[in-house]
């Protein structure tokens, strides 16, 4: 898999090339439709003798969540999992599109969820599809069985524009992102051999990482209420306009976005018990299954927030500590939206601190880079390259 942009100079995707989408190492200076005239074909895309197409809807789709479970890999280390249910997939997609499947002899053999988004690009909005979870059986991958998916989506959805993220580089993306993490109990990790960090000992950086101040009382987690969802909704929709692409939602999306307390929490933050702005985060469970007991990491991201009054950095200072008070053994951080004021942060102390008992507690962030990349691209769409913080997107 090709992961950096040097070892992909000299390197032709030959599937991807004949593709509607920007080709590498091309300069872009405005959005467009790449292909006006793409032909739209009604016959399923063909596949080999006993192999069947199947469309299942999400309340149906257990079988499919089982193989995802088995054969989608979200990293780099195959040992560490992440559990999907239909409930789950819902929640990501907005509940807004079904599982695309390949059959053989009724065994599913390979299969992506279809999912549908609408996107704020450069102030215009696209309704895009959303391709998601693409994978195949062990027996059949560098058979073409995935290239074959992509092609059906593509006929599925009249070949209109659209988004995917993948982990290698297959054209050209409009924009890279890259992941962070901040241990936050340090020797669970390390009992599952998750993180290491040489020089020290074990007990020393433990003691070193762990956050021992209180949950700061100004970031207030919220339940739902129509009232609660408008302020929310327009603190979304304010922050928003700061970037060149981001989701374009209704309240009823940023609703399960944000207050489904089965995978996320929502903060509040005022100053001087005035709102100003949120902060939310979706936490789950990552399983080592090179070991069978000890073996969940309870882990987080941060998910969304507005930065209209306060700045992302001391804002992350704070929500750690909930999330360390909420049991979180790792928090995950991308470098989209204003992520790299915390990932490069020099602020030592946070402001907020003055309530808890440590008044002058010095706060290290100690965040560090992982290995893992995405690349986000578009189809039949071209667009001028952005910089990570020109980008918002819901990463989970």
């Amino acid at each position: 898999m090709i992961k950096t942009f040097k070892n992909a100079q000299n390197i032709t995707n030959k599937f991807w090339n004949t593709k509607p989408v920007m080709k590498k190492n091309t300069n872009i200076f405005e959005t467009k439709i790449i292909d006006t005239n793409i032909e739209k074909k009604t016959e399923r895309t063909k596949l080999p003798d006993g192999f069947v197409w199947e469309e299942i809807s999400y309340d149906n789709g257990s079988s499919v969540c089982d193989f995802i479970n088995k054969y989608y890999k979200r990293g780099n280390n195959s040992n560490y999992v992440v559990m999907y249910d239909t409930e789950r997939i819902k929640w990501e997609t907005n509940n807004k599109g079904y599982f695309l499947v390949i059959k053989n002899n009724n065994e599913i053999i390979a299969c992506v969820c279809v999912s549908f988004v609408s996107v704020m690009l450069n102030d215009k909005t696209y309704d895009m599809c959303n391709p998601q979870y693409l994978c195949c059986a062990d027996d059949y991958k560098n058979h073409g069985i995935t290239r074959v998916l992509v092609d059906e989506v593509a006929r599925l959805t009249n070949n209109n524009t659209g988004i995917f993220l993948s982990n290698t580089i297959i054209a050209q993306p409009i924009s890279t992102i890259r992941y962070y993490t901040r241990p936050l109990n340090y020797k669970k990790l390390r009992e599952n051999d998750f993180v290491e960090i040489g020089g020290m000992k074990d007990d020393e950086i433990h003691n070193k990482l762990r956050i021992n101040l209180k949950p700061n009382k100004q970031y207030i987690k919220i339940e739902y209420n129509e009232s609660m969802l408008e302020l929310v909704y327009s603190m979304y929709c304010k922050y928003m306009t700061s970037f060149n692409i981001s989701m374009v939602l209704t309240k009823d999306e940023l609703k399960n976005y944000l207050f489904n307390t089965k995978y996320v929490k929502t903060f509040l933050i005022t100053s001087n018990n005035i709102p100003v702005d949120f902060v939310s985060y979706n936490f789950y469970d990552i399983t080592n299954t090179q070991k069978t007991e000890n073996n969940i990491i309870k882990a987080c991201n941060l998910l969304m927030y507005s930065s209209n009054v306060i700045a992302p950095e001391i804002m992350f200072m704070n929500i750690m500590k909930n999330m360390n008070a909420d049991g979180h053994e790792i928090v995950f951080i991308n470098d989209t939206m204003n992520n790299t004021d915390i990932i490069l942060s020099s602020v030592k102390n946070a402001n907020e601190d003055t309530e808890d008992e440590e008044e002058n507690a010095n706060y290290n962030l100690n965040i560090m880079k992982t290995s893992k990349k995405s690349f986000m691209y578009l189809y039949n769409l071209k667009n001028p390259l952005f910089k990570q913080n020109m980008v918002s997107w819901f990463l989970f």
